[in-house]
């Protein structure tokens, strides 16, 4: 009997992505600011977290802000580098009826130079049961690539 109930379940474990499935996703400063790209789209599921992490780029969040304050909350870690945000739904403020807001955040790096990064956060529902229906589960900023260096023209033969 033991052994009718353990394969099953072992079919089970071994078709369900493993935990470690939801990632974070990756994008450069210059996606981040908006320079000439289109801006990275969060989806926040309600009861799932998401953290923006600037970590890697070395940058303090001076302050943020979203247009929709009726649903989305946030802080800063104590090192002011990571900004977890959650849908909420703020009865005293009066809510919007878009599906979506923005996300500013004002980023200082270590100079004392301040930029200011734009993100898209789409309200989503609960997710399903199933971790591998959220796309990420946060998000990193990376720092600017460094430009490639010039070889100059190259010559005709």
């Amino acid at each position: 009997m033991r052994i009718a109930l353990a394969l099953p379940l072992a079919l089970w474990i071994a078709c369900v992505p493993a935990a470690s499935s939801s990632v974070m996703a990756r994008i450069d400063r210059a996606t981040a600011t908006g320079a000439g790209k289109p801006a990275f789209v969060i989806d926040l599921f309600r009861g799932v977290g998401f953290d923006v992490s600037l970590l890697a780029t070395g940058e303090t969040i001076a302050d943020w802000w979203v247009e929709d304050p009726s649903r989305v909350v946030a802080r800063t870690d104590r090192s002011g580098r990571i900004l977890s945000l959650r849908l909420v739904d703020l009865p005293a403020v009066v809510p919007s009826n878009r599906n979506w807001t923005t996300l500013k955040v004002l980023a200082g790096d270590p100079q004392g130079r301040l930029s200011l990064l734009h993100f898209v956060v789409r309200f989503q529902e609960r997710p399903p049961p199933r971790a591998e229906h959220v796309r990420y589960h946060g998000l990193e900023v990376l720092p600017a690539a460094p430009a490639p260096a010039s070889t100059g023209p190259t010559p005709l033969r």
